[in-house]
């Protein structure tokens, strides 16, 4: 395959094959940093080197349990942060190639990327941007309100665009569209622009609104909080939004990861504070417990007494990269969803072996998985991924979701990307 000049604006796709050709060691690393000006203590290198070995094997991990031509990446900040460089020098240079499954390769020799542990290291050293302070009041919207949720879709590439193009031509229209987190590989701000404005659906609804996640701290947060806060005219990383029956609110986990400080805490005491007998909704990236994945336990703890009391109906989640429509859970009374299914690829090795609950199509397969001590039994969607090309079989489906509120009713759709509804679940 012949490399390009220029890549149209195309996401690059940098994995660990692309990695381990241009760094493929330790002592590359080591070599990278005497050549530089860097000046790191040996505690400092130390700590960038295993933190090199680690990002290496994760990100190698990955591409195992995927495909060298897919996008993939790690929970891990100097992976991501890596990754993000490495493509961005790509389309800098136009060194790219076409990828048969979406999206361009970025192909360079080592000449290209001497440099990259300056950008990095800067990049892990930098401070957490500073957060806008939280607007003071809560946003009145009507009784009648229609939902559009997308979770982990900023890749611009495989199902995401089509969603975008679902959301835009869908004619109900919204009256709010929200992201619950993750643009790749670490939010900087050119990703920001590249794999997440530029697609998003903005005119769809008259009101947008993004959650922070760890992908965009990763970066600092920059591109998150400069650019698509600006661009939504959202003034915080968190918010409220309520109507007669029903209180909307949005918690920022990423600023401090998988948790709300007690800033956030606060803010969200007053609010729930005059809530009245409205029913509550969170969302947010980060889940509250999960099957097959990390638990929220800081979340559990920091929202113990709201949880126990039952004071939280529903709540709505990401970063894991799947459809999970959870069954009400039994100590708290809790419907969750899982809608992280967006734009990022994920294996169908975690769930093929499930039961089938009901099948709609090849690309939607409801499956059931059991409840456990860890989290209430759910139906999970599964299916082939038709915007993944040469590698359909591999991937679960991506998605969406939406929410229609009639007063104190609401009806929940699950839909794939191209608008179609594949659940409908009358509310409780």
């Amino acid at each position: 395959m012949a490399i390009k000049t220029g890549n149209g604006g195309v996401p690059v796709v940098v994995g660990f094959r692309q990695i381990d050709e241009v760094i493929p060691s330790t002592e590359a690393v080591q070599e990278e940093i005497e050549q530089s000006d860097l000046q790191l203590s040996p505690p400092e290198e130390a700590a960038f080197l295993a933190s090199f070995v680690r990002a290496r094997q994760l990100l190698e991990e990955q591409e195992n349990a995927s495909s060298p031509g897919v996008l993939s990446t790690a929970t891990d900040g100097f992976a991501s942060l890596l990754q993000s460089h490495l493509a961005e020098l790509a389309e800098s240079t136009g060194k790219t190639r076409p990828l048969a499954a979406g999206g361009v390769e970025a192909k360079f020799d080592k000449t290209d990327v001497l440099g990259w542990a300056r950008v990095v290291w800067v990049k892990l050293r930098s401070q957490k941007q500073a957060l806008p302070r939280p607007a003071a009041s809560v946003t009145e919207i009507s009784d009648q309100t229609r939902i559009g949720i997308v979770g982990d879709w900023g890749t611009g590439l495989y199902g995401a665009p089509r969603i975008a193009r679902a959301i835009s031509t869908d004619g109900q229209g919204f009256d709010l569209l929200l992201h619950l987190g993750d643009v790749y590989y670490s939010g900087t701000r050119s990703e920001i622009r590249q794999r997440f404005l530029r697609d998003w659906p903005l005119a769809a609804a008259p009101l947008n609104r993004a959650l922070n996640s760890n992908h965009e701290m990763y970066s600092g947060g920059e591109g998150y909080l400069r650019d698509t806060l600006s661009a939504f005219g959202q003034t915080a990383s968190y918010f409220a939004l309520r109507n007669s029956h029903w209180l909307f609110i949005g918690l920022d986990t990423g600023y401090v990861d998988h948790d709300i400080d007690d800033e956030q805490r606060e803010w969200l005491t007053a609010v729930l504070g005059h809530a009245g007998s409205r029913q509550v909704i969170l969302f947010s990236h980060h889940q509250l417990f999960s099957h097959f994945g990390s638990q929220g336990s800081k979340l559990s703890k920091c929202l113990g007494d709201l949880l126990s009391s039952q004071r939280i109906d529903r709540w709505y989640w990401g970063h894991e990269h799947l459809g999970l429509v959870y069954d009400r859970d039994p100590k708290t009374g809790l419907v969750a969803r899982c809608v992280g299914h967006g734009g990022m690829p994920e294996g169908r090795g975690s769930i093929r072996h499930l039961e089938i609950d009901h099948r709609l199509s090849d690309d939607a397969i409801w499956r059931r998985i059991k409840g456990s001590s860890k989290a209430p039994g759910a139906l999970v969607l599964d299916g082939v991924n038709r915007y993944i090309k040469g590698e359909e079989d591999s991937f679960g489906p991506h998605g969406y979701m939406t929410l229609e509120f009639d007063g104190p009713h609401l009806i929940e759709r699950m839909h794939d990307p191209e608008g179609t509804e594949i659940l409908r679940l009358p509310g409780d």
